[in-house]
């Protein structure tokens, strides 16, 4: 273990839910644990602990970070306007993006759809709704705009959009466990 300088409470706080999405592209969320955490940062487990409080409270604020990351690419999307199908386009680029550089943000969402209870899961759940939800509205906007089809289900249309950049990421994150 390597001793680490004193840092601000937030400052820490911070490096520890950066440190977790970086081992979150390593590890599943159900394998991750805080000892693993502290190795990795050069913390004791109770140093980690002067922080969260457990490691469903450390989930909930990487959670919370990547919520607000998500809600950054959404809201710089909507900015720059143009045609509903334009932003769409861009949202599931910019979403891409987002994977490829911080590979465990869409390991996090995905925990998401495990059997698990709890309010971990259910904020993963949250995310992934919201990100449907613009999705949907965007559809509902080309609709009105008369780029997209009226008969297609935007709800219906949101899942998909959704699944189907979950499953490119999960093709990816498949290749590289092959390599």
């Amino acid at each position: 273990m390597i001793p680490t300088p004193r840092v601000a409470t937030a400052e820490r706080r911070d490096q520890i839910v950066a440190a977790t999405l970086g081992l979150l592209a390593r590890t599943s969320i159900e394998s991750l644990t805080t000892r693993q955490l502290a190795t990795e940062l050069g913390l004791t487990q109770p140093a980690l602990f002067r922080h969260f409080r457990n490691r469903d409270a450390l989930l909930l604020a990487v959670v919370d970070y990547a919520r607000g990351e998500l809600e950054k690419i959404a809201v710089e999307v909507v900015e720059r306007g143009g045609p509903a199908v334009t932003q769409l386009r861009a949202l599931g680029q910019a979403l891409l993006e987002r994977a490829e550089r911080q590979p465990g943000l869409p390991r996090l969402l995905f925990a998401a759809a495990t059997p698990s209870a709890g309010k971990v899961r259910d904020a993963l759940r949250h995310i992934v709704a919201m990100q449907a939800g613009l999705v949907a509205e965007l559809v509902r906007e080309g609709q009105r705009d008369g780029d997209v089809d009226t008969a297609l289900d935007a709800d219906i249309a949101a899942t998909l959009f959704v699944g189907m950049l979950q499953g490119l990421v999960l093709r990816w994150e498949i290749a590289a466990r092959r390599e």
